[in-house]
């Protein structure tokens, strides 16, 4: 009897969750030169998931306050410093069991910055240098997008050299030499007819 129960209690809890991407929505705002108010919103059920936020060392957080609003978590953390402020070198580690974090970061200044980040084995690492305005030199952004194109390079070499494979394992194409491209009276090499 108890495995029954035990049974239907995970068919059941694995519909709850079936819905949610695990995403999770966070806002930083800053207060003043010195203090943040670090937000989150989240389900009741999912609460288990976060964790209090990880900031540079020089940084005091607060305990995670609670406020239920109708099933949903607004979660907060009140974040102060006696030393400088957040600067474009620091990042803030999220040690939750989410996928990613869609954050807004609103400057004392009044601008606003959002960005997505994924989850790594360690947690969610959120960059402040995409979070906050940035002066860089034309040779920055040059070597930045080189190194973009770097860390891309294994994943176009795959899908080039794995296209034509692909194509010449098709039944359907009518010439494997044109596979990729067109020639007259066909549609691009393949046979939809």
């Amino acid at each position: 009897m108890r495995k029954f129960f035990l049974a239907i209690s995970m068919l059941t809890s694995v519909s709850v969750f079936a819905d949610d991407p695990g995403i999770t929505k966070v806002r930083l705002i800053q207060e003043t030169d010195r203090s943040y108010t670090f937000e989150v919103d989240i389900s009741q059920s999912l609460l288990w998931t976060i964790k209090a936020p990880i900031f540079p060392d020089r940084f005091q957080v607060s305990d995670i306050e609670y406020e239920n609003q109708s099933g949903w978590i607004t979660l907060k953390v009140n974040i102060t410093t006696d030393g400088e402020p957040l600067s474009n070198k620091d990042e803030i580690i999220l040690p939750w069991a989410r996928n990613g974090v869609d954050i807004a970061a609103q400057w004392k200044d009044g601008k606003t910055f959002k960005g997505f980040f994924n989850r790594t084995l360690d947690g969610i690492h959120i960059p402040l240098k995409e979070l906050m305005p940035v002066q860089k030199t034309t040779q920055e952004v040059l070597l930045e997008g080189f190194q973009l194109g770097v860390r891309h390079l294994s994943f176009n070499f795959f899908a080039l050299t794995a296209d034509p494979c692909f194509d010449l394992g098709n039944s359907k194409i009518q010439n494997p030499s044109f596979s990729a491209g067109y020639y007259p009276g066909s549609n691009g090499g393949y046979d939809f007819g």
